[in-house]
């Protein structure tokens, strides 16, 4: 028999011999050591295997068999199965198991206005930040909404159950470009209703379906009504108005051909009028310019002073005559 085998034979029989006879006793291996079987504990606990530093002062790795945790530089106690007591990375894919409601699942340890951070590598910036507290979720800082981007965002298209609010954090009834509030609330009430509370610049057509107020100066290139105009005044009647005064004319005025002008109307140029021109002063005198035909001349129409009838002017050859027959 070989010598050294010898050798080495009985010094493991008294090595085994003194760790059956002295449990728990400290032992040191050192070289690697590797097995094909399993490490069992002879008695389960909470600190049944503990990976230690080599002054024994620092657990590294520590295996709870009774309640069957691990805990990596876990502190003082383990509270999940698997604990990690410092910064972890894993350099590969994390996958988790289950469907439904038993689904992978992230849990902070108590909520709190930043109980996630998502950050970059130096850990200088925070990346993406969920608020467990107030339930929101914040790209480049802390939310103080639902769902809030710090900075440019892009989408193929926008959809919305509700109003969009733009410029502001405060939400209103009404879709809203800026933080004015309506002074419309009558119209503008609803997630189909839109405030701009600054300019408005639309570089191509623009419609409108039902009735549109500017409070302020408007200027158009030349235009288009389809119906009356109405200037000064808020209410419509049927014929195009300068003013809110009612015509006294209403034989007369009653289309959208017709002109109201409730006020001073000044011509810098020449007027040209195809039929009778009426003119009343405070009600009592009045002339108009009147005409029988289109091949018949005008005559000048006096309301008498008492208001008891009219009095003709007629015009012939240069001859101007008064009469009480009436130009027509």
């Amino acid at each position: 028999m070989n010598k050294k085998f010898l050798f080495f034979g009985i010094v493991f029989m008294f090595v085994a011999f003194g760790l059956v006879q002295t449990a728990f006793a400290d032992s040191t291996v050192g070289t690697n050591m590797s097995t094909t079987g399993t490490f069992t504990q002879t008695v389960g606990s909470a600190t049944a295997a503990r990976f230690q530093n080599a002054a024994g002062t620092t657990t590294v790795l520590w295996v709870d068999t009774t309640s069957t945790l691990v805990g990596v530089n876990a502190g003082g106690a383990i509270d999940t199965t698997f604990e990690v007591g410092g910064t972890a990375s894993i350099s590969g894919i994390i996958t988790f198991g289950g469907t439904g409601t038993t689904g992978g699942q992230f849990r902070p340890a108590s909520n709190g206005t930043t109980a996630f951070r998502f950050q970059n590598a130096a850990g200088t910036s925070d990346i993406l930040t969920i608020d467990t507290t107030n339930n929101r979720v914040g790209i480049g800082g802390t939310p103080t909404t639902i769902f809030e981007v710090q900075g440019t965002a892009s989408a193929s298209y926008l959809k919305s159950a509700n109003t969009i609010q733009v410029g502001g954090y405060a939400s209103v009834a009404y879709n809203r470009f800026g933080t004015n509030a309506t002074t419309q609330a009558n119209d503008i009430a609803a997630s189909n209703d839109f405030l701009v509370s600054g300019n408005l610049e639309v570089d191509l057509k623009a419609y409108f379906d039902a009735p549109a107020e500017f409070q302020g100066t408007a200027s158009a290139s030349y235009l288009i009504s389809a119906n009356t105009i109405q200037v000064g005044g808020y209410a419509s009647v049927a014929y195009n108005r300068f003013g809110t005064t009612a015509t006294t004319h209403s034989n007369f005025m009653a289309g959208a051909t017709d002109f109201l002008v409730n006020g001073d109307f000044e011509v810098d140029a020449s007027a040209q009028f195809d039929s009778f021109v009426s003119v009343s002063t405070a009600g009592s005198t009045s002339f108009t310019v009147d005409s029988s035909s289109a091949t018949v001349g005008s005559c000048l129409v006096l309301k008498d002073v008492d208001g008891s009838g009219h009095t003709y002017l007629r015009v012939s050859n240069g001859v101007a005559m008064f009469t009480t027959v009436s130009c027509k």
